[in-house]
């Protein structure tokens, strides 16, 4: 148990190692371009490791809409509607949150991105999964991200 629990705070610092808060697009749409250096669930998809934006979809008309993109923001990967996460205080820096896998149990299981805290914000985004994906997973682990020299959020590498 010991082990397993150290294992998922390894893992939670190579991811936060590896994800970078984005170059902010607009602050309207909170975009932010995060690299993942391993595989990472969102609700409906397993994310290759790679470069994607997450953007709010309605420009802050409706928060509870989160589109993913590509690199390039050419391709719509994902649509995940979501709900609204709360934090006592705000940051100046990217904060996601993930949930780790129990591997011993399910294994080959990826991380999953479960809130994530624009810059200055203290209302972010939360995003929900079945029941039977959510046993799944252990506890959460939020890793404050560190900006890269681009302002990108590079998570673990």
């Amino acid at each position: 148990m010991k082990m397993q629990m150290l294992a998922g705070i390894a893992l939670a610092s190579v991811l936060a190692l590896s994800a970078v808060p984005a170059t902010h697009a607009d602050e309207f749409d909170q975009a932010t371009q995060v690299s993942f250096s391993s595989p990472v669930r969102v609700p409906g998809n397993v994310l290759p490791a790679g470069t994607y934006w997450f953007v709010i979809a309605s420009h802050g008309h409706n928060p509870d809409v989160v589109q993913v993109f590509n690199a390039d923001r050419t391709r719509l990967i994902r649509t995940i509607l979501t709900g609204s996460a709360e934090r006592p205080q705000a940051t100046g820096k990217t904060v996601l949150a993930f949930a780790n896998p129990d591997t011993s149990a399910n294994p080959g299981e990826v991380p999953a991105l479960t809130k994530w805290f624009y810059p200055g914000r203290v209302i972010g985004t939360q995003f929900f999964y079945s029941n039977q994906t959510e046993r799944r997973f252990r506890h959460e682990t939020e890793v404050v991200v560190p900006s890269g020299p681009n302002g990108t959020v590079v998570v673990g590498d």
